[in-house]
């Protein structure tokens, strides 16, 4: 593999250009993946709120037939 390739966001020429890139392209990839982890735990909440409603209505409604 050559210098080139493994080096994608190093600059030969200046350092500057290639630096505020990389650095660009860095903080995209960490927002998108921020984005995903959030779109997951929002996902999970509401699996786990779904049933946790559906369960305390029914407790609800059993503890409404209870005689005492």
């Amino acid at each position: 593999m050559s210098k080139a390739r493994r080096s994608t966001c190093r600059s030969q020429g200046s350092p500057q250009p290639g630096g505020r890139t990389c650095a660009k392209a860095f903080i995209f990839v960490v927002a998108m993946f921020l984005a995903f982890v959030q779109e997951v735990f929002e996902s999970v909440m509401a699996w786990y709120r779904g049933p946790m409603a559906w369960l305390n209505d029914t407790a609800t409604y059993l503890a409404g037939l209870w005689p005492f």
